[in-house]
């Protein structure tokens, strides 16, 4: 499997070097300043230092007078230069589009970076071992405690026997227009093969699923940081990565989750309360289920409280162990082994620009940039409680769960029982200071706060509804003025 693999990407890679014109090299003129633009350079220091030395308004007046002529010959020479490029663009050699690209993908460049021994980050390579080294903290497991060993005793017992899933057919390994990984083969380039390559390509994903066995080449990603706003840029977690994985990876990923999709559909494993990564389910339909849930409870005449849980790094620390744990639960054991050997022995390296930084390995985390990782992260999540007295509503790691009660302390007891053992059970972390609980009622009390890791959460008059439009908000002032509660709860 892994020479089969090796041996299709080395001929892709031949064949697209062989194919790919030459670049022409150009010579760059280093010295192309204007001639007149050197001289009013030299005119302009000379007539700020004889300002400097007299003072005289009318020495400023003429340094003025220079600097606003520089301005303006600088801005022409620019027109100019733009003038003769464009008028030199042909169509043949792509020109035109590497002349837009720029305009259309700028690039922004990072500053040094802070380490841990208070010392910077200046080159392109200390940067990527920077973002490297910071990435490699993020993707390590928790500590561990009592029922991991239940968890691995079960994860090393035999597996029985299932049937195999469907075979793939050369007309469904169709690849659509994917940016490269570290291989530099993208969608583009697998558009072009002939028919035997792909057959060649259908064998190999066909075995496997065979096989129950994923190739080691298609588990690296090369990682591409972008800043963050409103965040200080000289902090290596200021920054949210883009995950590139090879093309190979992505197409079998595509055909893989339409088989899991099916199996989960049948076996009704998909939560009817998150509605993210979800088929036919919308935001605005979660929203109307929450709004309805609170007009219920105000009508009668009961205290309706609510906690926002925002969970931290929630596709970061999910533990691949508890992870297939749930996926040899609910899955068939073809699918659990063909999982396993996805999602171990990952690495990953960062690039900044030409650099590289070298192979960590990933020890927790839903492979981010597959399509397989959301529907890893609903696995992870499919066995949230249900009970009858709270309503949960999930969009991806967004986390929202009501309770009513005419007793505001008993409102509070059904949400505080509702998560707590289940969120250290599994290792999910939420952060209590962006968490928030909001009580919907037409009283003048309040219901008391739920603790979080023994930290009481911030209660609340209006809470930040994600993914709707812009810094809208929910008030609760508003609606107890109008005994209505607003459309965007």
């Amino acid at each position: 499997m892994e020479d089969a693999a090796q041996h299709l990407t080395t001929l892709i890679q031949e064949a697209a070097w062989l194919s790919t014109p030459e670049r022409k090299e150009t010579i760059q003129d280093t010295n192309n300043i204007p001639q007149h633009i050197k001289e009013l350079v030299r005119e302009k220091s000379s007539a700020r230092r004889r300002w400097q030395n007299t003072t005289s308004p009318l020495d400023k007046t003429h340094l003025n007078r220079l600097t606003h002529h520089f301005r303006s010959a600088i801005r022409q020479a620019k027109n100019d230069t733009l003038k003769l490029y464009t008028a030199n663009l042909t169509p043949d050699d792509h020109s035109l589009w590497k002349a837009t690209k720029n305009f259309k993908r700028p690039t922004m460049a990072i500053p040094p970076l802070r380490k841990p021994d208070a010392s910077w980050a200046r080159s392109n390579m200390e940067k990527a071992n920077q973002f490297a080294q910071h990435l490699a903290k993020v993707f390590t497991q928790h500590t561990r405690n009592n029922n991991d060993d239940e968890i691995e005793a079960y994860l090393d017992a035999p597996c029985q026997l299932s049937q195999p899933l469907k075979t793939f057919s050369p007309m469904q390994c169709t690849p659509s227009h994917n940016a490269p990984g570290y291989d530099l083969i993208d969608g583009t380039v697998l558009k072009t093969l002939p028919r035997k390559v792909i057959v060649l390509l259908t064998s190999i994903f066909n075995s496997m699923l065979r096989l129950c066995y994923f190739p080691v080449q298609c588990k690296y990603a090369q990682i591409i940081m972008i800043a963050k706003p409103r965040k200080p840029p000289t902090e290596s977690s200021s920054y949210r990565r883009i995950s590139l994985l090879p093309v190979m990876s992505k197409v079998f990923e595509r055909l893989l989750l339409c088989r899991l999709e099916e199996t989960m559909r049948i076996d009704d494993l998909l939560p009817l309360h998150q509605f993210g990564f979800h088929n036919n389910h919308s935001t605005i339909q979660q929203s109307h289920i929450v709004v309805n849930k609170i007009k219920e409870s105000i009508e009668g005449k009961k205290m309706c409280t609510s906690v926002f849980l925002d969970i931290q790094q929630a596709f970061d620390k999910v533990w691949h162990s508890r992870l297939l744990y749930k996926i040899k639960l609910h899955l068939a054991d073809h699918l659990y082994l063909l999982l396993t050997s996805y999602l171990s022995e990952r690495h990953f390296q960062v690039k900044i620009e030409d650099e590289l930084s070298d192979y960590r390995s990933i020890r927790a985390e839903v492979p981010q940039g597959s399509v397989l990782g959301q529907l890893h992260y609903l696995l992870y999540t499919v066995d949230i409680p249900k009970t009858q007295d709270t309503l949960k509503a999930t969009f991806a790691d967004d986390t929202a769960i009501l309770s009513s009660d005419p007793d505001p302390v008993r409102a509070t007891e059904k949400l505080q029982h509702h998560f707590q053992h289940w969120l250290e059970q599994w290792k999910i972390k939420v952060n209590p200071t962006k968490s928030a609980q909001v009580t919907f009622t037409t009283r003048r009390d309040n219901c008391p706060p739920v603790n979080l890791y023994n930290t009481p959460t911030h209660v609340k008059k209006e809470v930040l509804v994600p993914r709707t439009s812009p810094r809208r908000k929910t008030n609760l002032e508003d609606a107890h003025k109008n005994q209505t509660m607003p459309s965007g709860t």
